[in-house]
């Protein structure tokens, strides 16, 4: 299959990569897997009760909480708007290594059709059972205009590192290599005592 790039615009949710409901050709060797989901099956004890086996136990207490949002990050002020699109980042990264999406629906609003978009190509992956690795983004600067109206813009620079989708057992689906520094800004709104964000933009 080709490859359509995984970079900040894929991630973001405006990019689609067409291979969650794809099966990979063939398989690998299967790593272990930070997520919950577990391969392994309750083994029966001498006594005839069925026990969780010890790489269940693992695989249960492995998913990272989410990130907390920092204080500063609540200020209707220039740094905390470049504040909180910092911790966006760290959310919408969290997102993707767990399949967890609450905290990215708790730091958007309904109108932001990236975010929207990433949260469902989330769940679509680990609905079919698969999972993303190795998704970091790198935020090399964050400049907010003085809020205006309970609304700011943050021009950022934003790196993205290389990262794959796999499935259940550990073979390839699709890869990226390390995508280019890009320019995004995000378009936030201050409600209910937290910014969020409602719209992305992403130089092409």
């Amino acid at each position: 299959m080709g490859r359509r790039g995984t970079s900040l615009a894929l991630a973001l949710g405006l990019l689609v990569t067409g291979c969650s409901g794809e099966q990979p050709e063939t398989a690998s060797s299967t790593p272990s897997s930070p997520t919950t989901r577990s391969a392994g099956t309750a083994a029966p004890s001498s006594s005839g009760i069925s026990t969780t086996s010890a790489s269940e136990t693992a695989a249960a207490t492995s998913t990272p909480a989410p990130p907390e949002m920092p204080p500063e990050a609540r200020e209707l002020t220039a740094a905390g708007a470049e504040a909180f699109a910092r911790y966006f980042f760290e959310v919408l990264e969290h997102a993707y290594e767990t399949g967890d999406v609450q905290r990215l629906e708790e730091v958007a609003t309904s109108e932001c059709g990236a975010c929207s978009a990433a949260r469902d190509e989330i769940r679509r992956a680990y609905d079919l059972d698969q999972r993303f690795s190795g998704v970091r983004f790198t935020v090399h600067a964050a400049v907010a205009t003085e809020p205006e109206t309970a609304g700011s813009v943050v021009s950022m620079s934003v790196t993205e590192s290389a990262s794959q989708v796999l499935s259940a057992d550990g073979a390839l689906i699709n890869s990226s290599d390390m995508a280019a520094e890009k320019p995004i800004d995000l378009f936030l709104v201050f409600e209910q005592d937290s910014w969020k964000v409602f719209g992305v933009g992403v130089e092409p």
